[in-house]
């Protein structure tokens, strides 16, 4: 599944995808295929206004689906207008409202969602946090991608977190930027030796696979293991292109992909749109490319 192009200090590698799934079965269908669940909250503590309309969430939703799945879910909070916006504007990706805690918990309880991420456009606070919390202790045992505002949510409480990922087998990946990695994890990453360093400290001390974006986006497992994408770009250096990547990690997770593999291969195939568009990228052109990326993996 892999092709090693060089090397990095000790146990770290330079990793490039050679191929992951890109064909169905014939037995293939629609109902028990793998679904995953995107959790969203943003969308739904927002409200029209007669100048500036809500927008609505986008764009990493729909990668999970360009990524194999059947299904990509929004769960977002009962509010009348965050649903209208949402649903306008998402054909591929389902609308799951929910109320509350306990409404979360009943999305939670259909072991089809086999995957859920949380936290790009989600709200910085106790409620995203306990959400978290909520997927991590069910029973179901989800895989799960943790992102953005999820991250920023435990900022005061890392350690519980931790304690959260560590009590489960399932698989959990936490994708910061260097400012959500030092919320959470009160180091800063330097240069690219401590980057690694770092990363793999940080996946230790938390129990999950850690993706360290940046312009040399690090991969570390908690048994040591780590990769290194030699092959980024500066058109990724816009907004909305980590949620992208939340959106791919997601999708290969809930095709049972081991959350290395997931986080690694989800890294180079990002990267790889975005070299594949060139100048002029914003986070919703990802998306279009994504089936050239299949191509390409298909290739060889």
């Amino acid at each position: 599944c892999w092709r090693i192009l060089g090397s990095c200090p000790k146990s770290c590698r330079l990793l490039r995808p050679q191929r992951v799934s890109t064909h169905r079965n014939r037995g293939y269908h629609f109902y028990p295929f793998r679904k995953s669940m995107v959790t969203n909250i943003c969308a739904a503590m927002r409200w029209y206004c007669p100048v500036r309309p809500i927008k609505p969430v986008q764009p990493g939703w729909q990668q999970a689906q360009r990524c194999g799945l059947a299904q990509d879910w929004l769960a977002l909070l009962r509010k009348k207008d965050a649903i209208a916006a949402n649903a306008a504007h998402l054909t591929a990706v389902m609308i799951a409202p929910f109320e509350g805690e306990g409404g979360f918990r009943v999305l939670l309880d259909d072991r089809r969602k086999n995957t859920v991420a949380i936290g790009p456009g989600a709200v910085v606070g106790t409620f995203t946090a306990s959400l978290a919390a909520m997927a991590l202790e069910h029973p179901n045992a989800p895989a799960m991608v943790l992102d953005a505002d999820a991250i920023t949510s435990f900022e005061e409480s890392p350690e519980a977190l931790f304690s959260l990922i560590k009590a489960r087998t399932a698989p959990v990946v936490l994708t910061p930027h260097e400012g959500e990695f030092v919320r959470l994890f009160g180091a800063a990453p330097g240069a690219s030796g401590p980057r690694i360093q770092l990363a793999r400290m940080a996946a230790i001390r938390s129990g999950a696979t850690i993706c360290l974006k940046g312009p040399d986006t690090i991969v570390a497992a908690p048994d040591g293991r780590c990769s290194v994408m030699g092959e980024a770009t500066p058109w990724l250096a816009t907004a909305g292109s980590g949620d992208v990547l939340t959106g791919i990690v997601t999708g290969l997770l809930a095709q049972r992909m081991p959350a290395f593999e997931a986080a690694s291969a989800g890294v180079w195939m990002h990267a790889c749109a975005a070299r594949l568009f060139g100048p002029g990228l914003v986070a919703d052109d990802l998306a279009a490319m994504m089936p050239a990326v299949w191509q390409k993996l298909k290739a060889g």
